[in-house]
């Protein structure tokens, strides 16, 4: 057993330091991609809220209408919550740095815009009206191509770091494979030289006292095999209970508090992939974006711990109505996010109205004897039918979402129609 544990030993060393070696090149794409896909989501999610400013702004402008002012606001804070995402959530070049500060300017334009804007008189003429829609819409187009062109050189830059990635592979496999050879010379040696220096003259020991160990077990104690046992008893307990915990870690920090579903970081992973399942087998699948039309008012009336209540009671009817295979997961304050794998256009949309009927006839109880109707607006994007990748996915979601609610809710708008 001495001799195994010396001749193993050499190959153990060696075969650990390349593996980890090898574990820790390969992980350079993973995060370099991780990243991109970050970056882009969040840059296509400031787009997406970019495009209803103008939808907002307009009935201001129209019929001094300042009930949309508060909507304005929430867009605002939501926007620069993104860019200082952006900023912060991975190593920026410089020249990827300047492409956000140009499109964080022009945002800025944009704010400065809307002060002007509020202190005027409540009623545009047609010309004025269309010429501030005009320039903020050109504003935005601005901010949207400097935003391309970051998600565009964040995905150069993933390039260059999968190559040096693959090739640190490339070096860290050679290195393996030399390690695993030189341990298995390492290991023939090492049995050569136990043979001839060890285990003969052990063996020649041992022989000898052969008469002396068996009267030696004779007499030996055996309480210290049974508090082994003991000990092994406790050391499993410990092990259980780790995994024990470690799954309710896992499950807190991939999980919604309020609804019990996925949230919007685990959704992320597995759309990522679900979209490399579809792209791989040629498969279609569909996205739904669920939106509860009155929560906002419910949260407002009444607070936000009965519009969690309403929200995680929606929530359980959303699961219920679809099947075991589909991804639930809420996305944002009051939107929810299905993936429908291996669903056409036609499907979901069945899906979709199946979801809305069911909100819609239900009635919920707010509290203290109150009961109130529910609706939800729905939006649906199919893969490959509408987009060909997961960060148009989205800005098509919810910009078809954006078009279901202000048609006053409760419908459904597919993405194709936007």
């Amino acid at each position: 057993m001495a001799a195994a544990g010396i001749t193993l030993t050499p190959l153990l060393v060696v075969a650990g330091i390349a593996a980890w070696r090898l574990d820790i090149t390969t992980s350079a794409y993973e995060i370099a991609h991780q990243q991109y896909i970050e970056g882009a989501f969040v840059a296509k999610e400031i787009e997406a809220r970019l495009l209803k400013l103008p939808v907002v702004i307009d009935p201001f402008l129209r019929n001094g209408d300042n009930s949309v002012l508060d909507y304005f606001l929430q867009i605002e804070l939501e926007i620069d919550a993104l860019f200082r995402q952006l900023n912060s959530g991975q190593a920026l070049s410089d020249a990827d740095r300047a492409l956000l500060n140009e499109a964080r300017k022009g945002w800025g334009d944009i704010n400065a815009l809307n002060s002007e804007l509020t202190g005027q008189p409540l009623r545009w003429n047609e010309t004025d009206r269309r010429g501030v829609v005009a320039q903020m819409t050109a504003n935005i187009d601005k901010i949207g191509i400097l935003l391309n062109r970051y998600v565009e050189s964040t995905l150069a830059n993933t390039q260059v770091n999968w190559n040096i990635a693959y090739a640190n592979k490339l070096s860290s496999g050679w290195i393996l494979a030399l390690t695993v050879a030189l341990g298995v010379i390492v290991t023939v040696l090492a049995n050569v030289w136990a043979a001839r220096t060890v285990l003969l003259p052990l063996q020649r020991i041992e022989r000898g006292l052969h008469r002396k160990r068996v009267l030696d077990t004779m007499a030996l104690d055996h309480r210290p095999a049974n508090e082994l046992v003991q000990l092994g008893l406790v050391v499993s307990t410990l092990v259980e209970r780790g995994e024990r915990l470690q799954r309710e870690l896992e499950y807190l920090t991939s999980h919604d508090s309020v609804t019990g579903m996925y949230d919007r970081g685990k959704f992320q992973e597995l759309l990522y992939q679900e979209l490399q399942r579809a792209k791989r087998y040629n498969r279609a699948f569909s996205l739904l974006l669920v939106s509860i039309d009155q929560l906002g008012d419910i949260n407002h009336d009444y607070g936000r711990l009965v519009g969690d209540s309403v929200l995680s009671t929606v929530g359980a009817q959303l699961v219920g109505a679809v099947r075991p295979t589909d991804i639930a997961a809420r996305y944002g304050g009051e939107e929810v996010a299905i993936i429908l794998p291996e669903t056409s256009n036609e499907g979901a949309a069945e899906t979709s109205d199946r979801v809305r009927q069911l909100v819609a006839q239900s009635v919920y109880n707010i509290g203290d004897g109150i009961k109130r109707s529910i609706t939800v607006s729905l939006s649906i994007t199919t893969y490959p039918n509408d987009v060909s990748n997961e960060i148009d996915l989205f800005a098509l979601a919810e910009r078809a979402l954006h078009v279901a609610k202000n048609l006053g809710g409760n419908r459904v708008v597919l993405a194709r129609e936007v």
